[in-house]
């Protein structure tokens, strides 16, 4: 795999683990905002948004397998 595609590889996974925490952060906002919030749930999504964030930290150009893995895992749930 030459870098270009690599690269394609790497972005990828970061972007899908950015959508992640993204809707995390999103749905804490909307919460957030209600009259009664559910502080269990706001408490969940800030323990899986900070798993997102650590994983994509985690990322490295280097190791494709492991960003095509990441890919694999949370595209399908980013779209």
């Amino acid at each position: 795999m030459n870098t270009t595609q690599k690269l394609v590889v790497f972005e990828s996974a970061q972007f899908a683990l950015s959508v992640m925490v993204a809707a995390r952060s999103a749905w804490i906002y909307q919460e957030r905002q209600k009259e009664q919030p559910d502080l269990g749930k706001i408490e969940r999504w800030q323990k899986e948004k900070a798993a997102f964030d650590k994983e994509r930290d985690n990322l490295s150009f280097d190791d494709t397998d492991k960003s095509q893995q990441t890919i694999d895992k949370y595209a399908p749930q980013s779209r």
